[in-house]
C-alpha cells in the first residue's frame, strides 16, 4: 500500500515538473562563530568549508568554490557551484554569490557550452579546475544594492579575472585551435561601479572617498585608480598572450564593442513623454503604487498608463515604442502616421534641454527605420517586429533612468499631489553604478580595434567597428561571408 502511494506521488511530481510547475530546492548550510569571535566554522551539506590551509574562515576571507546538490524532483538533481565571503562577525554576515551551474555536470536541459561536454573538459584541466559559469560573474548588482562593500567587489573582480586567465592559458597551451576567442568583462564591470570616484562632476563624487586606500591586485592605491589598474591588468594579459602566439603566423585582435561615459543623470522617458502629451496616465494613485522591485515582478509593467490616449511609451535602454494599431494590444496610432510621429518625437527630444544646464541631454534620436535597413523583413508569418521605433543616444553624463528601463514613470512618489507637474524628468544618479555606455550616443563611447595585422580602412564605413570583425575573420580562413554582413577589412601587405 505504501509503495503504491509513493508511486502515485512520484507520477504526480513528474507530471508537475513536465507541466513547468516551479519547484523550490534547498541545501543545508551551517555557520558557527568561534569562542574568540574571530573565526567562522561553515558546513555546507555537512562538509566543512575552510581556508586552503584547513583553518576556519575569518572576516574578509573568500571561501573556495564548493559544490551543492539541489534535488529538483525525484529524478533530477542539479549541481551548483557556491562561493561566499565572510563580511562580519558581529553581526554574522556572509555574502553568498549567485549560484553557478557546475561546468563538470550541467543539467541535461541547460547545456552551458557547445559542444555540450566542452565546459567539463575545461574544468577537468588541472590548471583550471572549477570556474564560475554565469555570463555576468562579477558582483556589480550586489554592490549597487549595497549588499557588499567595495573591497568585496574588487576582491571578486580579482577572483573572476584569475579564473578566466587560467582558462585562457589552458586553451593556449592545448595548441589544437585555429581560432581562439576569449572575453574579459572586468574592465567593463569596474568602470560601471567605480566611475563616481574618478569623475569629479558625478553627484556621488567625494574627494575623501575617492582618495580612500584599497588593495587591488596586490597594490595599495586610492580607490579612484582602480579603473586605471584594471586596464593595466588587461594590458598585462594581452602582453602574455602575444608572447605565447608571436610565431609569425598567428594574428591577434583586441576588440571592444564600446567605451564608457559617466552616468550622472537619469532620464525618466515616460515622464518626458507624459509632459509632451504622448503618454497618458489613469491617475496618480496608480503611479504611487509602482516601485522598482514591483516592476521586476510585474507581467504588465505599465499599470498607470491610459492606453486609449497614449501614442508612445518607453521600455528598455533608451527605447521608445509607438502604440501602433494591430501591433500593440491596445494600439491607437495608425501605421500610416507612424513615421511622422516618430520624427516629431525625435526632433522634440533633440531640441529639449536640461533645465539646470540649458544644454541638450539627447545627442541624437535615431529612427529604427533609418538605422535598421532590414527591419521587419524576412519575418515568418504570424511574427511581429519587436524592435523599438526610436533609439536614443544621450549626451555625456545622461542615461535612461533605472525606472524607465522597466516601464516605470518616475523615481519619487512621495509627493503624489505634484507627481504630474511638468518637469522633474531628470534625476541625479547617486547610485554606485556610476559609469555606463547603454543608451549613451555611440559616438561618445566608441570601442577599440587593435590588430597585429595592419588593415586598410573599411570600404563601407568611416572607421572599423565591431561588425567588421566576423567577416574579416571569415575572410582570413577563406570561408564564405554570409549576405548582410559588413565588408571585411583588407590586410595591408
Amino acid at each position: 500500500m505504501a509503495l503504491s502511494r509513493r508511486k502515485d506521488e512520484l507520477v504526480k511530481e513528474l507530471k508537475d515538473f513536465r507541466d513547468g510547475k516551479q519547484y523550490r530546492a534547498s541545501v543545508e548550510m551551517l555557520a558557527r562563530v568561534s569562542d574568540d569571535r574571530k573565526k567562522v566554522g561553515i558546513e555546507l551539506e555537512h562538509k566543512g568549508v575552510t581556508r586552503p590551509d584547513g583553518s576556519e574562515l575569518m572576516v574578509g576571507d573568500w571561501s573556495p568554490i564548493v559544490r551543492a546538490k539541489f534535488q529538483l524532483n525525484p529524478l533530477l538533481s542539479v549541481s551548483a557551484l557556491v562561493t561566499f565571503r565572510v563580511l562580519s562577525i558581529d553581526p554574522l554576515t556572509i555574502f553568498l554569490k549567485p549560484l553557478n551551474l557546475d561546468p563538470k555536470s550541467p543539467p541535461p536541459t541547460a547545456p552551458i557550452s557547445a559542444p555540450k561536454g566542452f565546459s567539463g573538459e575545461i574544468a577537468a584541466s588541472a590548471d583550471v579546475k572549477d570556474f564560475e559559469t554565469l555570463g555576468w560573474a562579477c558582483a556589480t548588482n550586489a554592490l549597487k544594492d549595497e549588499a557588499i562593500d567595495e573591497e568585496t567587489f574588487l576582491g571578486d573582480i580579482e577572483r573572476v579575472l584569475a579564473q578566466r586567465e587560467r582558462i585562457l592559458r589552458d586553451r593556449l597551451g592545448k595548441n589544437d585551435w585555429r581560432l581562439l576567442y576569449m572575453v574579459f568583462g572586468e574592465t567593463d564591470r569596474v568602470q560601471h561601479m567605480m566611475f563616481r570616484h574618478w569623475d569629479t562632476q558625478h553627484p556621488g563624487y567625494s574627494k575623501e572617498a575617492a582618495e580612500r586606500g584599497v588593495t587591488f591586485f596586490g597594490r595599495k592605491m586610492p580607490i579612484k585608480d582602480t579603473i586605471a589598474e584594471i586596464y593595466r591588468q588587461a594590458d598585462r594579459i594581452v602582453g602574455e598572450v602575444w608572447r605565447r602566439v608571436n610565431d609569425g603566423k598567428t594574428q591577434l585582435m583586441i576588440v571592444s564593442d564600446h567605451g564608457f561615459a559617466p552616468f550622472r543623470t537619469g532620464v525618466h522617458l515616460n515622464k518626458w513623454l507624459y509632459d509632451h502629451g504622448y503618454l497618458a496616465v489613469k491617475d496618480t494613485k496608480e503611479i504611487a503604487k509602482v516601485k522598482v522591485p514591483d516592476l521586476f515582478k510585474s507581467k504588465l509593467p505599465f499599470p498607470y498608463v491610459d492606453w486609449s490616449n497614449t501614442r508612445a511609451y518607453s521600455l528598455g535602454l533608451g527605447k521608445i515604442y509607438l502604440n501602433i494599431k494591430d501591433r500593440e494590444p491596445r494600439g491607437i496610432v495608425d501605421p500610416k502616421d507612424a513615421e511622422a510621429l516618430e520624427r516629431e518625437i525625435a526632433a522634440a527630444l533633440e531640441a529639449d534641454v536640461d533645465p539646470d544646464t540649458k544644454k541638450p541631454f539627447v545627442k541624437k534620436a535615431y529612427l529604427a527605420r533609418d538605422i535598421y535597413p532590414d527591419r521587419g523583413k524576412n519575418m515568418r508569418e504570424g511574427d511581429r517586429d519587436n524592435s523599438e521605433d526610436i533609439v536614443l543616444g544621450f549626451q555625456e553624463g545622461y542615461r535612461v533612468s533605472w525606472e524607465s528601463t522597466l516601464g516605470g514613470f518616475t523615481h519619487d512618489v512621495g509627493d503624489v499631489e505634484h507627481l504630474l507637474d511638468k518637469g522633474h524628468f531628470l534625476v541625479p544618479n547617486r547610485q554606485k553604478w556610476s559609469g555606463d555606455h547603454c543608451s549613451v550616443d555611440p559616438s561618445l563611447v566608441t570601442g577599440i580595434f587593435f590588430s597585429t595585422q595592419r588593415f586598410q580602412a573599411p570600404t563601407d564605413a568611416p572607421v572599423p567597428d565591431v561588425r567588421h570583425c566576423a567577416p574579416t575573420i571569415l575572410q582570413y580562413f577563406g570561408l564564405a561571408i554570409p549576405a548582410g554582413l559588413r565588408a571585411p577589412l583588407q590586410p595591408v601587405r
